[in-house]
């Protein structure tokens, strides 16, 4: 049996309106404020990270996962 071009092109006509009608996936967002110093209620913070009350932009609280290191804070040498 031999395709056809019309049949390939109504086969895929198909699909995608199988795909569209099958909504659309949206990410989700949070935010938080760490400038009271303390985490969100129900999270917790492992290793070395930290929150930071003045780290952030403009002196702002902060979550930090990772520090620099001495070789790591002038990039401009």
């Amino acid at each position: 049996m031999k395709t056809s071009f019309l049949s390939i092109r109504l086969s895929l006509l198909t699909a995608g309106l199988a795909l569209a009608r099958a909504g659309v996936a949206r990410g989700g967002s949070y935010s938080a404020n760490f400038d009271d110093g303390l985490l969100p209620a129900g999270t917790a913070v492992y290793g070395n990270a930290f929150v930071d009350t003045s780290g952030g932009t403009g002196g702002s609280g902060a979550l930090k996962l990772t520090t620099a290191t001495t070789s790591q804070l002038d990039c401009r040498a």
